[in-house]
């Protein structure tokens, strides 16, 4: 068989533009710049046909051998071209008939719904969904006994994978779930994107066993998400040039990133991480949190780390990390991490002061599943507007405090719901003169809890250390039962004045 690099515009009417050689692997592409794979992996010949004509043909080397094994492409596809050309609705559910396989499918731009087909995929399939806008995609749901390789191109909108795969070639920008249902991936994601619409590249796949992973040489941004926390693989990750995020469940992670880093969203852990080239950050406070065992010692390890100033102060939700103000501000917004579901912060007032709030949410506002918020480093935080400085509404929330200054209108401290641990710091309010006062003289709600969650045990507040003014920890009228104490055991109160005002300061006994 004669072959040759043919590199030259065909008509309209032919399917292939040129074949590349990569060695002596040759990579097919087709119009729409999707590699097929090549002739060992996917039994392909390429052939030229020097008899005057432009053409290429493809030759699959089984169906040589053997000219009944399985289907090409041809009517199962067009059967399922012809359904989604004729069906209404913005979804469509298409099932493959038992003993037909799914081989080259290709959908076009003319399909505006959303497909999902059923059916078995053929070992060495090619899907691509050339999408008219982002938000179209089609569901595969693989139902193949054994895992199977195929090749799948997006460039627009989005291709969802469930079932089971060996090798994927990827040309386009993402494999997602579909329901939470992820594709299992026994073998290597190969990527291309090298259309120049792909910004970046979304992965959101179950990764199986210990020869899975991922090979892409390109540098865009590479995100990986591992769906199913009750299969966790051992993935080495390939991607010299490109910053990659990887957020799932593993056993062993194996990584070559760019010298930009590896990014460890909430929620990433992996028995052990081997880096093989490149930095790591993580995005909480404890690295231990993320990572069992560390294999390469000399990689460097840090935390997300966002300095705050007054431009992008009010936007401290995205992700969990270390947040550290770089100067003093004066704003009349909340700092709401409303968004916040799970994950660990660090909050460091750096030695500056930061005058904010609203009146219905406070200055520090935490709400959500399971946050856990650090308050640390000298610094003020005043509340401006009539209203709390830490207001926290989530059962599971801690918000632990180590220092810094608190100045409120109405409390200081406010847990609705979830738990503040006080362990250094100073409480005061701005407008004492006014506030209610208990049976003592004392400020009735300088720190304080909901009522009624309180009484349920939801709310709390523990009470380690810290200077309070004009208010007693271990005697607080402002709750259920009063007088109650704040002061967790092991501590008591030791009471002061500094100009004629009263100071009461937690100590260890």
């Amino acid at each position: 068989m004669e072959t040759h690099k043919i590199n030259h515009e065909l008509s309209q009417y032919d399917q292939i533009e040129g074949i590349e050689f990569d060695g002596l692997m040759p990579k097919f592409i087709n119009k729409i710049g999707m590699p097929i794979g090549d002739s060992k992996e996917n039994k392909k010949l390429f052939e030229f046909n020097p008899n005057g004509s432009d053409s290429l043909e493809i030759v699959d080397i089984d169906a040589i051998q053997n000219p009944n094994s399985g289907s090409k492409s041809g009517k199962t596809e067009q059967d399922i071209l012809d359904q989604l050309s004729s069906a209404s609705g913005s979804s469509v559910n298409i099932t493959v008939p038992e003993g037909e396989t799914i081989n080259n499918l290709q959908i076009p731009n003319t399909v505006t719904s959303s497909p999902k087909i059923t059916g078995e995929v053929a070992d060495g399939a090619t899907i691509y969904y050339d999408a008219p806008k982002s938000s179209n995609y089609v569901t595969i749901n693989n139902t193949s006994e054994n895992p199977v390789s195929v090749n799948v191109g997006n460039s627009v909108g989005s291709v969802y994978l469930t079932g089971d795969y060996n090798d994927i070639n990827l040309s386009g920008k993402s494999i997602s779930a579909s329901n939470s249902k992820y594709a299992n991936v026994n073998g290597t994601i190969s990527i291309d994107d090298s259309n120049d619409s792909i910004t970046g590249v979304s992965l959101s796949v179950n990764f199986v066993g210990d020869e899975c992973g991922v090979n892409y040489e390109g540098e865009k941004p590479l995100t990986i998400n591992d769906g199913d926390t009750s299969i966790m693989g051992s993935p080495t990750i390939y991607a010299p040039n490109s910053t990659v995020s990887m957020g799932g469940k593993y056993t062993d992670v194996t990584a070559t990133v760019s010298d930009n880093t590896l990014i460890l969203k909430s929620g990433f852990h992996a028995n052990s991480l081997n880096v093989i080239k490149g930095n790591v950050i993580y995005y909480g406070v404890d690295f231990a949190d993320f990572v069992d065992e560390l294999v390469s010692k000399d990689t460097n390890v840090s935390p997300l780390e966002t300095e705050i100033t007054s431009s992008n102060f009010n936007k401290l939700t995205s992700s969990a990390g270390v947040y550290k103000i770089a100067e003093d501000i004066d704003v009349a917004k909340g700092i709401n991490f409303g968004i916040l579901t799970s994950g660990k912060y660090r909050y460091d007032l750096n030695g500056h002061t930061v005058k904010c709030g609203t009146k219905t949410v406070g200055s520090l506002f935490v709400r959500g599943t399971t946050p856990q918020i650090d308050i640390v480093g000298e610094g003020k935080l005043i509340n401006n507007s009539e209203s709390y400085c830490v207001w926290l509404s989530a059962e599971n929330g801690v918000i632990n405090i180590y220092g810094g200054e608190f100045e409120g209108t109405t409390h200081t401290l406010y847990s609705e719901n979830g738990t503040i641990n006080v362990y250094g710091g100073m409480f005061k309010l701005s407008n004492a003169e006014t506030a209610d006062r208990d049976v003592n003289g004392n400020l009735k709600f300088l720190v304080n809890c909901l009522d009624a969650n309180y009484t349920s045990g939801t709310a709390k507040i523990n009470i380690y250390g810290g200077k309070f003014y004009e208010w007693n920890p271990s005697e607080s009228y402002g709750e259920p039962g009063a007088p109650v104490s704040f002061v967790a055991n092991g501590y008591h109160v030791v009471e002061s004045t500094e100009n004629e005002i009263k100071i009461y300061e937690v100590i260890k006994d």
